[in-house]
């Protein structure tokens, strides 16, 4: 239900100590794409572990030549959540290609 409330107010109430709550809900609320959230199970497949330290690896390699710490962490951040996505979704179509055939 959460997924379908527009707006909430707080209203003092004379009769209570308690606040009144009012919602307004709806219901074609369009969601957006969520979060991502990584994966642990991953952990578990060594392929995906190996990319992992080759990623490391190489972004030691390049560290120095970002201008600050943070830049170089937001961008190695980007790179193994796209690497992340990636290998699972190719994992997620070869798991499906196995149980077809």
């Amino acid at each position: 239900m959460s997924g379908r409330v527009e707006a909430t107010k707080l209203e003092h109430s004379q009769f209570s100590d308690h606040k009144i709550v009012r919602l307004r809900m709806g219901n074609n609320i369009e969601r957006g794409p969520g979060s991502w959230i990584f994966n642990t199970s991953l952990l578990d497949d060594s392929t995906f572990c190996n990319r992992m330290i080759t990623i490391f690896r190489e972004a030691e390699i390049i560290k120095p030549s970002y201008a600050s710490k943070k830049m170089f962490w937001d961008n190695l951040m980007m790179l193994i959540q796209s690497e992340t996505v990636q290998f699972s979704v190719k994992k997620s179509q070869e798991k499906r290609a196995d149980s077809i055939n």
